[in-house]
């Protein structure tokens, strides 16, 4: 029998150095730049550059949308990868 202070936790994945959790903000701008990708501030005041190609996901919709879900006073949770690019954004419901 192993002891339990070795025993490996069971329904644990292993993460990555590199991983982050995401950024849950309350927007407070969010505008579309010239080159078709996104400006996004919080009201923190951290601005987070959106590409055009990013997906946005309204929760509990289980689909795509667009930016144009996105307004002032949103809650979101934010992926970025390690070059602090927007990887995905997930809008939450605004009763959370």
């Amino acid at each position: 029998m192993i002891p339990l202070n070795q025993r490996q936790p069971t329904g644990m994945r292993q993460l990555s150095d590199s991983y982050r959790a995401p950024d849950y903000i309350l927007t407070d701008a969010f505008e579309r730049q010239e080159d078709e990708s996104w400006r996004l501030v919080s009201s923190s005041g951290t601005v987070y550059q959106v590409p055009k190609d990013c997906p946005v996901i309204s929760y509990g919709m289980n689909e795509l949308s667009s930016f144009r879900i996105i307004s002032e006073s949103n809650k979101l949770l934010v992926w970025l990868d390690e070059a602090d690019t927007v990887q995905r954004i997930v809008k939450l419901p605004a009763r959370w």
